[in-house]
Protein backbone atom coordinates (compact mmCIF):
# COMPACT_ATOMS: atom_id res chain seq x y z
CA UNK A 1 0.00 0.00 0.00
CA UNK A 2 2.42 2.31 0.69
CA UNK A 3 4.92 1.12 -2.52
CA UNK A 4 1.48 2.30 -4.19
CA UNK A 5 1.14 5.23 -2.63
CA UNK A 6 5.10 6.60 -3.36
CA UNK A 7 3.97 5.88 -6.80
CA UNK A 8 1.93 8.82 -6.55
CA UNK A 9 2.89 11.23 -9.74
CA UNK A 10 2.12 14.05 -7.16
CA UNK A 11 5.30 12.43 -5.28
CA UNK A 12 7.76 13.02 -8.14
CA UNK A 13 9.77 15.65 -6.61
CA UNK A 14 10.45 13.68 -3.08
CA UNK A 15 11.97 11.00 -5.87
CA UNK A 16 13.71 13.61 -7.48
CA UNK A 17 15.48 13.98 -4.07
CA UNK A 18 16.15 10.71 -3.36
CA UNK A 19 17.84 10.38 -7.10
CA UNK A 20 20.21 13.23 -5.81
CA UNK A 21 20.56 12.13 -2.48
CA UNK A 22 21.70 8.44 -4.77
CA UNK A 23 24.36 10.48 -6.66
CA UNK A 24 25.85 11.80 -3.71
CA UNK A 25 25.93 8.89 -1.59
CA UNK A 26 29.44 7.63 -3.13
CA UNK A 27 30.34 11.05 -2.30
CA UNK A 28 29.48 11.51 1.27
CA UNK A 29 30.58 8.44 2.25
CA UNK A 30 34.48 8.08 1.99
CA UNK A 31 34.83 12.53 2.85
CA UNK A 32 32.32 12.30 5.41
CA UNK A 33 34.92 11.16 8.11
CA UNK A 34 38.22 12.09 6.18
CA UNK A 35 39.79 15.22 5.16
CA UNK A 36 41.02 13.71 1.87
CA UNK A 37 39.41 14.89 -1.41
CA UNK A 38 37.44 11.72 -2.64
CA UNK A 39 35.78 12.12 -5.73
CA UNK A 40 33.93 9.00 -7.20
CA UNK A 41 34.60 6.70 -9.44
CA UNK A 42 33.30 5.48 -12.97
CA UNK A 43 31.71 2.63 -11.55
CA UNK A 44 29.89 4.40 -8.64
CA UNK A 45 28.60 6.95 -10.86
CA UNK A 46 27.67 4.51 -13.35
CA UNK A 47 25.62 2.61 -10.84
CA UNK A 48 23.95 5.74 -9.45
CA UNK A 49 22.87 6.17 -12.96
CA UNK A 50 21.50 2.64 -13.27
CA UNK A 51 19.26 3.15 -10.28
CA UNK A 52 18.39 6.06 -11.25
CA UNK A 53 17.02 5.05 -14.57
CA UNK A 54 15.16 2.47 -13.09
CA UNK A 55 13.36 4.71 -10.84
CA UNK A 56 12.54 7.45 -13.07
CA UNK A 57 11.42 4.57 -15.62
CA UNK A 58 9.38 3.10 -13.12
CA UNK A 59 7.97 6.19 -11.73
CA UNK A 60 6.62 7.81 -14.93
CA UNK A 61 5.50 4.69 -16.67
CA UNK A 62 1.95 5.48 -17.79
CA UNK A 63 1.94 8.78 -16.05
CA UNK A 64 3.31 10.88 -19.22
CA UNK A 65 0.95 11.80 -21.82
CA UNK A 66 2.70 11.79 -25.07
CA UNK A 67 1.88 14.45 -27.16
CA UNK A 68 2.90 15.82 -30.38
CA UNK A 69 5.35 18.58 -28.06
CA UNK A 70 6.59 15.18 -26.15
CA UNK A 71 7.26 14.11 -29.84
CA UNK A 72 8.75 17.13 -31.19
CA UNK A 73 10.94 17.51 -28.22
CA UNK A 74 12.35 13.67 -28.64
CA UNK A 75 12.77 13.81 -32.28
CA UNK A 76 15.04 16.96 -31.67
CA UNK A 77 16.91 15.21 -28.88
CA UNK A 78 17.34 12.14 -30.99
CA UNK A 79 18.85 14.32 -34.02
CA UNK A 80 21.35 16.35 -32.25
CA UNK A 81 22.48 12.70 -30.19
CA UNK A 82 22.45 10.86 -33.44
CA UNK A 83 25.02 14.04 -35.07
CA UNK A 84 26.81 14.28 -31.93
CA UNK A 85 27.40 9.86 -32.39
CA UNK A 86 28.38 10.27 -36.30
CA UNK A 87 31.49 13.08 -35.16
CA UNK A 88 32.15 10.29 -32.38
CA UNK A 89 32.09 7.93 -35.16
CA UNK A 90 34.47 10.41 -37.20
CA UNK A 91 37.26 10.37 -34.81
CA UNK A 92 36.83 6.80 -34.21
CA UNK A 93 38.17 6.66 -37.91
CA UNK A 94 41.03 9.55 -37.18
CA UNK A 95 41.80 7.01 -34.11
CA UNK A 96 41.39 9.81 -32.29
CA UNK A 97 38.60 9.31 -29.53
CA UNK A 98 37.35 8.88 -26.49
CA UNK A 99 35.27 5.84 -25.48
CA UNK A 100 33.44 7.63 -23.05
CA UNK A 101 32.77 10.32 -25.46
CA UNK A 102 29.85 7.48 -27.03
CA UNK A 103 28.54 7.20 -23.34
CA UNK A 104 28.58 10.85 -22.51
CA UNK A 105 25.97 11.05 -25.57
CA UNK A 106 23.88 8.36 -24.19
CA UNK A 107 23.62 9.64 -20.79
CA UNK A 108 23.05 13.09 -21.75
CA UNK A 109 19.75 11.86 -24.33
CA UNK A 110 18.46 10.00 -20.63
CA UNK A 111 18.91 12.89 -18.71
CA UNK A 112 17.02 15.36 -20.80
CA UNK A 113 14.56 12.35 -21.49
CA UNK A 114 13.35 11.80 -18.18
CA UNK A 115 14.44 14.68 -16.35
CA UNK A 116 12.73 17.60 -19.14
CA UNK A 117 10.74 16.04 -21.98
CA UNK A 118 8.79 13.84 -19.72
CA UNK A 119 7.81 16.56 -17.34
CA UNK A 120 6.94 19.03 -19.92
CA UNK A 121 3.01 18.65 -19.31
CA UNK A 122 3.35 15.98 -16.19
CA UNK A 123 1.14 17.88 -13.24
CA UNK A 124 1.91 17.34 -9.61
CA UNK A 125 0.99 18.81 -6.30
CA UNK A 126 3.12 22.08 -5.37
CA UNK A 127 3.44 21.46 -1.36
CA UNK A 128 5.67 18.17 -2.53
CA UNK A 129 7.70 20.64 -4.15
CA UNK A 130 8.07 22.65 -0.79
CA UNK A 131 9.14 18.92 0.88
CA UNK A 132 11.93 18.80 -2.06
CA UNK A 133 12.98 22.06 -0.74
CA UNK A 134 12.91 21.08 2.81
CA UNK A 135 14.99 17.88 1.80
CA UNK A 136 17.72 20.15 0.56
CA UNK A 137 17.93 21.87 3.07
CA UNK A 138 17.60 19.29 5.94
CA UNK A 139 20.90 17.55 3.71
CA UNK A 140 22.44 20.87 3.49
CA UNK A 141 22.09 21.06 7.65
CA UNK A 142 23.93 17.36 7.79
CA UNK A 143 26.66 18.72 5.59
CA UNK A 144 27.24 21.80 7.91
CA UNK A 145 27.12 20.00 10.87
CA UNK A 146 29.46 17.56 9.39
CA UNK A 147 31.60 20.35 8.50
CA UNK A 148 31.89 22.01 11.60
CA UNK A 149 32.76 18.91 13.31
CA UNK A 150 35.11 17.75 10.94
CA UNK A 151 37.04 20.75 10.56
CA UNK A 152 36.61 22.42 14.51
CA UNK A 153 40.39 23.06 14.75
CA UNK A 154 40.58 24.51 11.92
CA UNK A 155 37.93 26.87 12.19
CA UNK A 156 38.74 28.36 15.60
CA UNK A 157 42.57 28.48 13.58
CA UNK A 158 40.34 31.07 11.24
CA UNK A 159 39.62 33.29 14.07
CA UNK A 160 42.90 33.31 15.60
CA UNK A 161 41.63 31.48 18.55
CA UNK A 162 44.13 28.58 17.75
CA UNK A 163 47.70 28.80 16.29
CA UNK A 164 48.77 27.76 12.67
CA UNK A 165 49.03 28.87 9.19
CA UNK A 166 46.25 28.74 6.89
CA UNK A 167 43.21 26.67 7.88
CA UNK A 168 42.45 23.76 5.15
CA UNK A 169 39.76 23.80 2.75
CA UNK A 170 36.66 23.50 4.58
CA UNK A 171 34.27 21.03 2.52
CA UNK A 172 32.40 19.12 4.59
CA UNK A 173 31.58 15.54 2.93
CA UNK A 174 31.89 17.32 -0.60
CA UNK A 175 35.33 16.63 -3.13
CA UNK A 176 36.10 20.21 -2.60
CA UNK A 177 34.93 23.52 -1.07
CA UNK A 178 33.50 24.66 -3.99
CA UNK A 179 31.53 21.83 -4.36
CA UNK A 180 30.12 22.45 -0.93
CA UNK A 181 29.64 26.03 -1.43
CA UNK A 182 27.87 25.58 -4.50
CA UNK A 183 25.52 23.06 -2.96
CA UNK A 184 24.93 25.66 -0.07
CA UNK A 185 24.28 28.12 -3.06
CA UNK A 186 21.17 25.50 -4.06
CA UNK A 187 20.21 25.36 -0.30
CA UNK A 188 20.06 29.11 0.52
CA UNK A 189 17.53 29.49 -2.45
CA UNK A 190 15.48 26.57 -1.25
CA UNK A 191 15.59 27.60 2.12
CA UNK A 192 14.25 31.08 1.06
CA UNK A 193 12.02 29.25 -1.27
CA UNK A 194 10.82 27.39 2.21
CA UNK A 195 10.13 30.88 4.00
CA UNK A 196 8.16 32.11 1.20
CA UNK A 197 5.68 29.36 2.27
CA UNK A 198 5.93 28.66 5.65
CA UNK A 199 7.63 31.90 7.73
CA UNK A 200 9.08 29.88 10.70
CA UNK A 201 12.23 30.65 13.16
CA UNK A 202 13.57 27.07 12.50
CA UNK A 203 13.89 27.83 8.59
CA UNK A 204 15.93 31.18 8.91
CA UNK A 205 18.20 29.42 11.37
CA UNK A 206 18.94 27.29 9.06
CA UNK A 207 19.35 29.88 6.51
CA UNK A 208 22.04 31.16 8.72
CA UNK A 209 23.85 27.95 9.12
CA UNK A 210 24.32 28.01 5.29
CA UNK A 211 25.67 31.57 5.65
CA UNK A 212 28.41 31.01 8.04
CA UNK A 213 29.49 27.54 6.42
CA UNK A 214 29.49 29.49 3.07
CA UNK A 215 32.01 31.80 4.49
CA UNK A 216 33.77 28.77 5.99
CA UNK A 217 34.52 27.46 2.35
CA UNK A 218 36.14 30.38 1.48
CA UNK A 219 34.67 29.68 -2.29
CA UNK A 220 35.05 33.16 -4.10
CA UNK A 221 32.63 32.02 -6.40
CA UNK A 222 30.00 30.71 -4.22
CA UNK A 223 30.22 33.58 -1.80
CA UNK A 224 29.88 36.15 -4.48
CA UNK A 225 27.26 34.45 -6.43
CA UNK A 226 25.11 34.14 -3.14
CA UNK A 227 25.58 37.20 -2.40
CA UNK A 228 24.34 38.53 -5.69
CA UNK A 229 21.84 36.27 -5.78
CA UNK A 230 20.30 37.71 -2.23
CA UNK A 231 21.15 41.32 -3.57
CA UNK A 232 18.96 40.56 -7.30
CA UNK A 233 16.10 39.08 -5.29
CA UNK A 234 15.94 42.28 -2.40
CA UNK A 235 15.66 44.43 -5.39
CA UNK A 236 12.98 42.35 -6.62
CA UNK A 237 11.00 41.74 -3.59
CA UNK A 238 7.92 43.70 -3.21
CA UNK A 239 6.60 43.71 0.35
CA UNK A 240 9.87 46.00 1.08
CA UNK A 241 10.14 49.88 0.16
CA UNK A 242 12.55 51.33 -1.87
CA UNK A 243 13.44 53.71 0.98
CA UNK A 244 13.92 50.12 3.20
CA UNK A 245 15.61 48.40 0.63
CA UNK A 246 18.20 50.94 0.33
CA UNK A 247 18.67 51.18 4.00
CA UNK A 248 18.94 47.36 3.74
CA UNK A 249 21.58 47.53 1.94
CA UNK A 250 23.12 50.38 3.25
CA UNK A 251 23.51 48.55 6.38
CA UNK A 252 24.78 45.30 5.15
CA UNK A 253 27.33 47.27 3.23
CA UNK A 254 28.54 48.61 6.72
CA UNK A 255 28.22 45.62 8.56
CA UNK A 256 30.06 44.34 5.20
CA UNK A 257 33.12 46.56 5.85
CA UNK A 258 32.96 46.24 9.80
CA UNK A 259 33.36 43.15 9.23
CA UNK A 260 36.36 42.78 7.20
CA UNK A 261 37.83 45.39 9.33
CA UNK A 262 37.24 42.58 12.66
CA UNK A 263 38.33 39.84 10.31
CA UNK A 264 41.89 41.65 9.51
CA UNK A 265 42.35 42.49 13.11
CA UNK A 266 41.77 38.84 14.06
CA UNK A 267 43.54 37.25 11.33
CA UNK A 268 45.16 39.52 9.11
CA UNK A 269 46.26 36.75 6.60
CA UNK A 270 42.64 35.59 5.86
CA UNK A 271 41.59 38.03 3.91
CA UNK A 272 44.47 37.86 1.34
CA UNK A 273 43.81 33.74 1.82
CA UNK A 274 40.30 34.70 0.28
CA UNK A 275 41.07 37.16 -2.12
CA UNK A 276 43.83 35.88 -3.07
CA UNK A 277 45.46 38.62 -4.90
CA UNK A 278 48.20 37.31 -6.68
CA UNK A 279 45.55 34.99 -9.11
CA UNK A 280 42.92 37.86 -9.17
CA UNK A 281 44.47 38.73 -12.85
CA UNK A 282 44.24 34.89 -14.13
CA UNK A 283 41.10 33.97 -12.30
CA UNK A 284 42.99 31.42 -10.26
CA UNK A 285 44.00 29.73 -13.62
CA UNK A 286 40.90 30.13 -15.24
CA UNK A 287 41.79 32.30 -18.10
CA UNK A 288 44.27 30.00 -19.21
CA UNK A 289 42.15 26.81 -19.47
CA UNK A 290 39.56 29.02 -20.99
CA UNK A 291 42.00 30.05 -23.76
CA UNK A 292 42.72 26.38 -23.93
CA UNK A 293 39.41 25.50 -24.63
CA UNK A 294 38.48 28.42 -26.80
CA UNK A 295 41.88 27.42 -29.53
CA UNK A 296 39.62 24.00 -29.45
CA UNK A 297 36.62 25.27 -30.43
CA UNK A 298 37.56 27.77 -32.98
CA UNK A 299 40.38 25.46 -34.94
CA UNK A 300 37.84 24.61 -37.56
CA UNK A 301 34.42 24.71 -38.34
CA UNK A 302 33.26 21.12 -37.67
CA UNK A 303 34.59 21.90 -33.87
CA UNK A 304 32.50 25.18 -33.78
CA UNK A 305 29.75 23.28 -35.15
CA UNK A 306 29.52 19.82 -33.30
CA UNK A 307 32.41 19.94 -30.65
CA UNK A 308 34.87 17.22 -30.47
CA UNK A 309 33.64 15.36 -26.87
CA UNK A 310 33.38 16.39 -23.41
CA UNK A 311 36.31 14.00 -22.90
CA UNK A 312 38.39 14.18 -25.90
CA UNK A 313 38.01 18.02 -25.53
CA UNK A 314 39.92 17.49 -21.96
CA UNK A 315 43.21 16.49 -23.55
CA UNK A 316 44.38 20.04 -23.83
CA UNK A 317 44.07 20.67 -19.86
CA UNK A 318 46.60 18.53 -19.28
CA UNK A 319 49.73 20.66 -19.68
CA UNK A 320 53.16 21.37 -17.67
CA UNK A 321 52.07 18.68 -14.89
CA UNK A 322 48.94 20.02 -14.56
CA UNK A 323 45.40 18.25 -15.13
CA UNK A 324 41.86 19.51 -15.33
CA UNK A 325 38.79 17.51 -15.90
CA UNK A 326 36.64 20.80 -16.78
CA UNK A 327 36.74 24.26 -17.96
CA UNK A 328 35.39 26.16 -14.98
CA UNK A 329 32.92 27.50 -17.33
CA UNK A 330 29.75 25.80 -18.93
CA UNK A 331 29.12 27.73 -22.17
CA UNK A 332 32.74 26.60 -23.25
CA UNK A 333 32.56 23.25 -21.78
CA UNK A 334 29.28 22.68 -23.60
CA UNK A 335 30.88 24.34 -27.03
CA UNK A 336 34.04 21.82 -26.88
CA UNK A 337 31.29 18.97 -25.89
CA UNK A 338 29.28 19.50 -28.80
CA UNK A 339 29.94 22.86 -30.38
CA UNK A 340 27.07 25.03 -30.95
CA UNK A 341 24.31 23.11 -31.64
CA UNK A 342 24.82 21.64 -27.61
CA UNK A 343 25.22 25.44 -27.04
CA UNK A 344 21.87 26.05 -28.25
CA UNK A 345 20.31 22.98 -26.25
CA UNK A 346 21.60 23.88 -23.02
CA UNK A 347 19.60 27.50 -23.39
CA UNK A 348 16.90 26.26 -25.17
CA UNK A 349 16.24 23.83 -22.34
CA UNK A 350 16.56 26.86 -19.73
CA UNK A 351 14.73 29.11 -21.95
CA UNK A 352 11.59 26.86 -22.03
CA UNK A 353 11.89 26.57 -18.46
CA UNK A 354 11.65 30.35 -17.59
CA UNK A 355 9.23 30.97 -20.21
CA UNK A 356 6.60 28.20 -18.68
CA UNK A 357 7.38 29.94 -14.96
CA UNK A 358 6.71 33.35 -16.58
CA UNK A 359 3.11 32.48 -18.26
CA UNK A 360 1.95 30.34 -15.19
CA UNK A 361 -0.08 31.88 -12.74
CA UNK A 362 2.54 31.40 -10.27
CA UNK A 363 2.75 33.57 -7.29
CA UNK A 364 5.09 36.66 -8.15
CA UNK A 365 6.96 36.42 -5.19
CA UNK A 366 8.00 32.95 -6.70
CA UNK A 367 8.53 33.98 -9.92
CA UNK A 368 11.14 36.89 -8.48
CA UNK A 369 12.45 34.17 -6.89
CA UNK A 370 13.39 31.94 -9.82
CA UNK A 371 14.47 35.19 -11.39
CA UNK A 372 16.99 35.87 -9.29
CA UNK A 373 17.98 32.04 -9.22
CA UNK A 374 18.67 31.92 -12.70
CA UNK A 375 20.68 35.15 -13.23
CA UNK A 376 22.91 34.37 -10.78
CA UNK A 377 23.06 30.81 -11.88
CA UNK A 378 24.06 32.21 -15.05
CA UNK A 379 26.97 34.02 -13.66
CA UNK A 380 27.60 30.93 -11.49
CA UNK A 381 28.23 28.65 -14.59
CA UNK A 382 30.46 31.40 -16.18
CA UNK A 383 33.38 30.07 -13.83
CA UNK A 384 32.50 26.47 -12.79
CA UNK A 385 31.22 23.43 -15.27
CA UNK A 386 27.92 22.71 -12.94
CA UNK A 387 24.69 21.80 -15.00
CA UNK A 388 26.26 19.81 -17.86
CA UNK A 389 23.16 16.99 -19.06
CA UNK A 390 25.70 14.21 -17.92
CA UNK A 391 25.91 11.85 -14.94
CA UNK A 392 27.51 12.74 -11.79
CA UNK A 393 26.14 14.35 -8.40
CA UNK A 394 26.22 18.02 -9.09
CA UNK A 395 25.55 17.65 -13.10
CA UNK A 396 22.05 15.87 -11.29
CA UNK A 397 21.44 18.36 -8.67
CA UNK A 398 21.51 20.85 -11.13
CA UNK A 399 19.32 19.40 -13.91
CA UNK A 400 16.91 18.80 -11.19
CA UNK A 401 16.90 21.71 -9.29
CA UNK A 402 17.17 24.57 -12.26
CA UNK A 403 15.57 22.53 -14.68
CA UNK A 404 12.75 19.51 -13.48
CA UNK A 405 11.49 21.30 -10.01
CA UNK A 406 11.10 24.88 -11.77
CA UNK A 407 9.01 23.03 -14.60
CA UNK A 408 7.25 21.40 -12.28
CA UNK A 409 6.34 24.49 -10.12
CA UNK A 410 5.39 25.98 -13.38
CA UNK A 411 3.22 23.19 -14.51
CA UNK A 412 1.10 22.89 -11.24
CA UNK A 413 -0.04 26.89 -11.25
CA UNK A 414 -0.61 26.86 -15.02
CA UNK A 415 -3.48 27.69 -16.62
Amino acid sequence: MKFEKLKDKNNLPIILFFIILINYIPLILPNMISKESHGVGTIPMVICFGIECLLLAIFLYKKVEINKDIKKHVIILSIISLILFIIQIKNVILNDYKIMDFANIICQFINVLFLFICLINLKVDDEKIILFMKAIMYMAVLACINNMILYFGEILQMFGLRKGGYPADMKSFFANRNQFAFFLYVAIIAGIYTILKEDKIVYKVMLGLFVINLFFTMSRTGILVAGIFVFVYLLTFEKISKKNKTKILTIVGISGIIGLIIINIINPNLINRFVRFDRIKDLSGRTDIWSRGINVIFENPINFLFGVGRFKGTDVLQYEKKSFSQFHNIYIDSLVTGGVMELILVVYIYGFVIKRIFKSNMDKKYKNLYLSMFVTYAIYICLESFGRFSIGCSDTLCLIFFVSIPLLHANSCSM
